[in-house]
């Protein structure tokens, strides 16, 4: 066992020093599927991150879908300069400097409105160190108390548990001692500007009495309100982590009201998850470009079936996971999306006989279609 062991760190320190070394011969990526690309499932902490932003030009709608790992992130600044924060958080680690570096290029020290959308960790971790920084004029937020650290906290009706919720609401609160205006994502509502309108529909009041920390997730992302931000002819839908539920409840109670006309750009709810994006929402949505929200996660997300169904309506897609952060720019009846590009990615595999520890270091750079991996062997007599 302990041999096993030291021929492990031997492995590691082999393989960190590959990494510092001039890269082996490029090779062509295999052929893949329509649209798909294929990146190494590596935490999120080893992908370097390219902070190149796209020059902003006054005036004009920008979104930026911000690569924050497995979670949700969007910064979104309308035509009259004001902005909105929707969701903060990832599964691995709380990113808050992916977002504060974006406040920051736009020069933004106050946030206009900032939505959560329903009180999980991937979406509202990374906002509690935000909040401490920035100060907020409107939240929109689902009408669930913290419990953690009550008696019962688990099974109090019309509450959420986690030690993430609880502190992020606790900022919260600080905020609205200072003049934040409280909004809570019941129903219908909207944000209206001189000529763009951001409409969202949700659950009645009644749909949150029964959330407690017992609820199912699925329960807890169709809180999620379902967005549409108007602005010069072009429409993007916004999901949170909608799911087959409040989809088929938007599409029943909402649509002609919501959709009136198809989404040029979609955020694909729940990260692509199987549980989300139905045949008959994509249908309904019909998007020109879809945008999914992931990171390296265990979850299969996005979903090979989901990719599929945004392929069938004719969808181009993009993901933070591959293609880093997405920016989205609109003048005018002109859009833009722009990627980050030079994203690198690598990861390192080994596998062991008797005799010989062989070694894989394979990177891949995208967007640009290139791979590069070598293979290495060691003699277990040479590192006895």
């Amino acid at each position: 066992m302990l041999r096993t062991s030291i021929y492990l760190v031997y492995v590691l320190l082999f393989a960190f020093v590959l990494c510092s070394c001039a890269p082996p011969m490029a090779a062509e990526l295999p052929t893949l599927p329509e649209q798909e690309t294929i990146a190494p499932n590596v935490d999120d902490t080893d992908k370097p991150d390219v902070q190149d932003f796209i020059p902003y030009e006054q005036g004009s709608l920008r979104i930026d879908f911000i690569d924050i790992g497995q979670g949700d992130s969007m910064l979104i600044i309308f035509p009259d300069g004001k902005n909105m924060i929707i969701d903060g958080g990832s599964t691995l680690f709380a990113n808050s400097s992916a977002i504060t570096s974006c406040l920051d290029f736009y020069d933004i020290t106050q946030i206009d409105y900032l939505m959560l959308t329903h009180p999980h960790s991937d979406h509202c971790n990374s906002l509690t160190a935000v909040l401490k920084r920035y100060s907020v004029k409107e939240f929109f937020l689902p009408p669930l108390l913290p419990s953690y650290g009550k008696e019962n906290a688990k099974t109090l009706k019309g509450h959420f548990d986690t030690k993430t919720y609880y502190k992020f609401y606790q900022e919260v609160e600080k905020q609205e001692t200072k003049g934040a205006v409280i909004n809570y994502n019941i129903d219908v509502f909207s944000i209206i500007g001189a000529d763009y309108s951001f409409d969202f529909y949700c659950y009645g009041a009644e749909a949150y009495q029964d959330i407690s920390g017992k609820s199912s997730n699925d329960t807890v992302n169709a809180l999620s309100p379902i967005g549409f931000l108007y602005y010069n002819e072009v429409r993007y839908c916004f999901t949170g982590d909608s799911n087959a539920e409040n989809e088929s409840y938007f599409l029943a109670n909402y649509a002609e009201q919501g959709i009136q006309s198809e989404s040029f750009l979609l955020k694909v709810p729940h990260h692509g998850s199987k549980t989300s994006s139905t045949q008959e929402f994509l249908s309904a949505i019909s998007p020109e470009v879809a945008v999914i929200c992931v990171g390296s996660n265990i979850y299969g997300h996005p979903n090979k079936n989901v990719l599929q169904r945004l392929y069938g309506v004719g969808a181009t897609v993009y993901n933070t996971r591959d293609n880093g952060r997405i920016t989205v720019s609109q003048k005018g009846e002109e859009v833009k999306i722009e990627p980050v590009v030079g994203k690198v990615y690598y990861y390192i595999s080994a596998s062991s006989t008797d005799d010989t520890i062989s070694v894989q270091v394979l990177f891949y750079i995208i967007p640009a279609s290139t791979r590069i991996e070598q293979y290495y062997t060691l003699n277990k007599a040479a590192i006895k």
